[in-house]
Protein backbone atom coordinates (compact mmCIF):
# COMPACT_ATOMS: atom_id res chain seq x y z
CA UNK A 1 0.00 0.00 0.00
CA UNK A 2 1.29 3.42 -0.90
CA UNK A 3 1.74 5.93 1.89
CA UNK A 4 1.98 9.66 1.47
CA UNK A 5 5.59 10.71 1.22
CA UNK A 6 6.63 7.44 -0.45
CA UNK A 7 8.92 7.33 -3.45
CA UNK A 8 6.11 6.36 -5.88
CA UNK A 9 5.29 9.07 -8.40
CA UNK A 10 1.59 9.85 -8.73
CA UNK A 11 0.56 10.35 -12.35
CA UNK A 12 -2.62 11.79 -13.85
CA UNK A 13 -4.38 11.17 -17.16
CA UNK A 14 -7.32 13.21 -18.45
CA UNK A 15 -9.71 11.14 -20.55
CA UNK A 16 -12.36 12.52 -22.91
CA UNK A 17 -12.88 9.47 -25.16
CA UNK A 18 -14.62 6.16 -24.55
CA UNK A 19 -12.68 2.99 -23.59
CA UNK A 20 -9.20 4.47 -23.36
CA UNK A 21 -6.15 2.70 -21.96
CA UNK A 22 -4.36 5.25 -19.77
CA UNK A 23 -1.52 3.00 -18.57
CA UNK A 24 -0.16 -0.18 -20.08
CA UNK A 25 1.21 -2.85 -17.82
CA UNK A 26 1.01 -3.16 -14.04
CA UNK A 27 -0.23 -0.13 -12.08
CA UNK A 28 -2.34 1.02 -9.13
CA UNK A 29 -5.29 3.42 -9.39
CA UNK A 30 -5.60 5.90 -6.52
CA UNK A 31 -8.73 7.86 -7.44
CA UNK A 32 -10.80 9.59 -10.10
CA UNK A 33 -12.44 12.96 -10.75
CA UNK A 34 -15.54 12.94 -12.96
CA UNK A 35 -17.33 15.74 -14.77
CA UNK A 36 -20.77 14.32 -15.49
CA UNK A 37 -23.71 15.28 -17.71
CA UNK A 38 -27.49 15.17 -17.21
CA UNK A 39 -27.57 11.55 -18.40
CA UNK A 40 -26.89 8.71 -15.95
CA UNK A 41 -24.71 5.71 -16.75
CA UNK A 42 -21.85 3.47 -15.65
CA UNK A 43 -18.22 4.47 -15.22
CA UNK A 44 -15.70 1.61 -15.06
CA UNK A 45 -12.00 1.11 -14.48
CA UNK A 46 -11.04 -2.15 -16.18
CA UNK A 47 -8.00 -4.39 -15.95
CA UNK A 48 -6.89 -5.65 -19.37
CA UNK A 49 -8.45 -3.21 -21.82
CA UNK A 50 -12.01 -2.48 -22.94
CA UNK A 51 -13.16 -6.10 -22.56
CA UNK A 52 -11.18 -6.67 -19.35
CA UNK A 53 -12.22 -7.27 -15.75
CA UNK A 54 -14.09 -4.44 -14.02
CA UNK A 55 -12.08 -3.41 -10.93
CA UNK A 56 -14.13 -0.28 -10.09
CA UNK A 57 -17.69 0.64 -11.01
CA UNK A 58 -19.57 3.86 -10.31
CA UNK A 59 -23.07 4.76 -11.47
CA UNK A 60 -23.46 8.42 -12.38
CA UNK A 61 -26.73 9.95 -11.21
CA UNK A 62 -27.71 11.92 -14.28
CA UNK A 63 -26.98 15.24 -12.59
CA UNK A 64 -24.67 17.67 -14.34
CA UNK A 65 -21.61 18.21 -12.15
CA UNK A 66 -20.75 21.54 -13.79
CA UNK A 67 -18.17 23.36 -11.65
CA UNK A 68 -18.46 20.72 -8.89
CA UNK A 69 -16.85 17.54 -10.21
CA UNK A 70 -17.26 14.23 -8.42
CA UNK A 71 -14.04 13.37 -6.56
CA UNK A 72 -13.51 9.73 -5.58
CA UNK A 73 -10.34 8.84 -3.68
CA UNK A 74 -10.04 5.11 -3.05
CA UNK A 75 -9.41 3.98 0.55
CA UNK A 76 -6.49 1.94 -0.81
CA UNK A 77 -4.91 1.54 -4.26
CA UNK A 78 -6.71 -0.69 -6.77
CA UNK A 79 -4.21 -3.06 -8.41
CA UNK A 80 -4.24 -3.53 -12.20
CA UNK A 81 -2.09 -6.38 -13.50
CA UNK A 82 -2.48 -5.56 -17.20
CA UNK A 83 -3.76 -2.35 -18.81
CA UNK A 84 -5.68 0.31 -16.86
CA UNK A 85 -8.66 1.16 -19.07
CA UNK A 86 -11.21 3.89 -18.42
CA UNK A 87 -14.66 2.94 -19.78
CA UNK A 88 -17.65 5.28 -20.04
CA UNK A 89 -19.83 6.87 -22.68
CA UNK A 90 -19.46 10.54 -23.48
CA UNK A 91 -23.23 10.93 -23.06
CA UNK A 92 -22.80 10.74 -19.26
CA UNK A 93 -19.16 11.65 -18.55
CA UNK A 94 -17.54 14.62 -20.29
CA UNK A 95 -14.07 14.22 -18.84
CA UNK A 96 -12.39 12.00 -16.29
CA UNK A 97 -9.08 12.42 -14.50
CA UNK A 98 -7.47 9.22 -13.24
CA UNK A 99 -4.69 9.24 -10.63
CA UNK A 100 -2.34 6.25 -10.65
CA UNK A 101 1.21 5.15 -9.91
Amino acid sequence: MQAFGSSDNVLNANVTTENKIVKTGRTKALGVVLNTTATGGDFHLKDGGASGTVRFKYKTSGTTSGGNPIVIMFPGPIQFTSDLCVAFTTEHVEVCSVFFT
